[in-house]
């Protein structure tokens, strides 16, 4: 039963089905977790325990991310953390230790967007609950969206005009990156990379969306109202604001 839970063997009919009781049982789990975040955020940057408590949520999720990564490896897959949340997730780690300003401004936008969406249109590779990939998984994509938010709140981080347009840029930047790295892949290998879905949908979408190149600039589009949206619900309404201080 133990070894059961961390055999790297997919189920997915304990997997997460959209609409399904687990479905709403992990979106209630965001939801709850936000508030408790949003109530209790300034009581924990000052409690003396502030500290601790950033490097334990730091072991857990280098620890559910090199989990991921290892063990791709180890079936001969080989998996990087190139797609927006495993680039996120890595900027949260450094976020967790070096509390830079200029880090949490490109992981607000990505990290929040792209947590909520893998709540929302879940895509964990067809673990199920009874296996430890399960709660790697929805561990780091809950935890992209509480960190920044920890931060925005308890840190007094300022959201900026500024900052989401460099944003905007950094994924721009990055899905171009990605798209010459799969291609390169492709060439060499019978491997399929896809970071960042730059060279097909991901298979959960199939159906929902037009095939390539077209479904590019409907993920683009998604992806600047989710950043503009996040901005309006948090941001200060002035082009440049003072510089915050990483370590206030």
């Amino acid at each position: 039963m133990i070894l059961d839970f961390f055999r790297e063997v997919p189920n997915p009919t304990k997997s997460v089905q959209m609409f399904t009781p687990l479905y709403f049982f992990l979106i209630t789990l965001l939801i709850l977790s936000i508030i408790i975040l949003v109530k209790y955020a300034k009581k924990i940057k000052e409690s003396k325990y502030e500290e601790f408590i950033r490097y334990i949520i730091f072991i857990i999720m280098f620890t559910a991310e090199f989990y991921f990564i290892f063990f791709s490896w180890i079936k001969g897959e080989w998996s990087f953390p190139l797609h927006l949340c495993g680039l996120c997730v890595i900027m949260t780690l450094i976020l967790l230790i070096t509390k830079s300003y200029n880090v949490f401004e490109t992981v607000f936008f990505i990290g929040i967007s792209g947590g909520i969406v893998a709540f929302i249109i879940p895509d964990n590779g067809g673990y199920g609950f009874d296996n430890i990939r399960f709660y790697a998984f929805f561990f780091n994509r809950l935890l992209i969206i509480l960190v920044p938010l920890y931060f925005k709140i308890g840190y007094d981080f300022v959201i900026r005009k500024d900052t989401l347009i460099k944003t905007s840029l950094f994924v721009i930047i990055a899905w171009l990156i990605n798209f010459a790295i799969n291609t390169f892949l492709r060439s060499l290998t019978t491997l399929k990379a896809n970071y960042m879905f730059t060279h097909e949908l991901p298979k959960s979408l199939v159906g929902f969306f037009p095939e390539f190149p077209w479904y590019i600039f409907i993920f683009g589009m998604i992806t600047f109202l989710m950043f503009l949206s996040i901005y309006l619900a948090t941001g200060e309404k002035v082009p440049f604001a003072k510089k915050i201080e990483s370590n206030q």
